[in-house]
């Protein structure tokens, strides 16, 4: 029975980590769409270039680190591999629980998002001046 009790006990700390990094998507959605709405409001064409270059460049690597860290979560047990496939940021909670294996797909997630934020501040700063 304790193996039962263990899995039970894995399985909703994956649920509740799977509803967190829901909210998180959420929230790197919202980034990604405003930091897109701020690439669609810049002013000079070589501004906008860069900055439409750098977002991709970020949606690459995002989705890179999305299916590096889907591979090794079914590497490691179905059920993480199958809880990263459902929700891209439960790969928080999979770091966690296993760091060596989401070690570099969590270093693409971390360099995407400072991608994603430069633009931000690209925008910001274009608008500004």
């Amino acid at each position: 029975m304790v193996p039962i009790a263990k899995s039970i006990q894995d399985m909703i700390i994956v649920l509740a980590g799977g509803l967190l990094a829901g909210l998180l998507t959420i929230a790197t959605l919202k980034l990604f769409g405003s930091a897109w709405n701020f690439v669609a409001h810049l002013g000079t064409p070589p501004h906008a270039l860069v900055a439409l270059l750098i977002l991709l460049s970020g949606m690459v690597l995002y989705y890179a680190a999305y299916l590096l860290l889907v591979i090794q979560g079914f590497r490691t047990h179905w059920g993480w591999g199958l809880i990263n496939l459902i929700c891209p940021l439960a790969a928080i909670l999979f770091l966690f629980k296993h760091p060596k294996q989401a070690k570099v797909g969590m270093l693409l997630y971390a360099v995407a998002l400072i991608l994603f934020v430069l633009v931000v501040f690209l925008a910001y700063w274009t608008q500004s001046r």
